[in-house]
């Protein structure tokens, strides 16, 4: 394969079998009008294959990924026609031995053949990324809706608890006022003293002797709160 000027006998001799057609006279006019790829084929009926399978194809294809179609293509027409004529000649395999782009555009071939594999290249790291990526991210959002939920549920079961807590204390207030009065008196204390220190003092003690510096340390005295609670002072 290469890179060549056709003479304009090399044109007729090669197209000879066009001779006669209303085609082949613009056909030599045009392949020899300018420089052209050519390869070199060898077998029975090789040309006409090669002619019916590259004819529709660009270059590239024969340079790159189309390279193995061209073969089989080929390898099939050639084996059609050898058929057809009874030749008793079975095709193996047809192989593009030496296929090269004309050294006026190698290197340009290889920038363009470079740039296909990069490209080819991103696009399977991207797609590895998306395939780590994406799966990891739709794991932590379904984790991030559970734990949502979990904690809907906690609040609304809380939330449900507290309400029918409230609702029995009220049947019991309306039941016996008094008694859930000095009851819920009684827990709230529980509920402040259980946070600070506690002194028990005997109530055989006078409270205007009682001396509790070491309480207030040096301050005056502190009052005891009377039990029950005055009215005006009721939680």
């Amino acid at each position: 394969m290469k890179f060549m000027s056709v003479s304009q006998t090399l044109a007729e001799q090669h197209y000879a079998v066009h001779q006669g057609k209303p085609f082949y006279e613009p056909l030599v006019k045009y392949i020899t009008s300018g420089p052209v790829v050519v390869m070199a084929w060898e077998g029975s009926k090789a040309i006409e294959a090669i002619r019916q399978t590259v004819g529709a194809r660009q270059i590239d294809d024969l340079l790159t990924t189309g390279r193995a179609e061209v073969e089989r293509e080929a390898g099939a027409l050639l084996q059609e026609s050898l058929d057809r004529h009874g030749t008793g000649v079975n095709v193996l395999t047809v192989r593009l031995v030496s296929v090269a782009p004309p050294a006026e555009v190698a290197d340009a071939f290889l920038d363009v053949a470079s740039a296909r594999e990069d490209r080819a290249t991103y696009i399977n790291e991207a797609a590895a990324y998306a395939n780590e990526v994406v799966p990891k991210a739709r794991g932590e959002g379904a984790k991030t809706l559970r734990e949502g939920e979990a904690y809907r549920v906690e609040k609304v079961n809380v939330a449900r608890g507290e309400a029918t807590r409230f609702r029995e204390k009220l049947r019991e207030y309306s039941r016996a006022r008094a008694v859930t009065e000095t009851r819920l008196y009684l827990e709230a204390v529980e509920r402040v003293l259980a946070r600070v220190k506690k002194y028990i003092v005997s109530p055989e003690i006078k409270e205007d002797s009682l001396d509790l510096w070491f309480v207030g340390e040096g301050t005056s005295p502190a009052q005891l709160p009377k039990f029950p609670p005055p009215e005006g002072n009721k939680p």
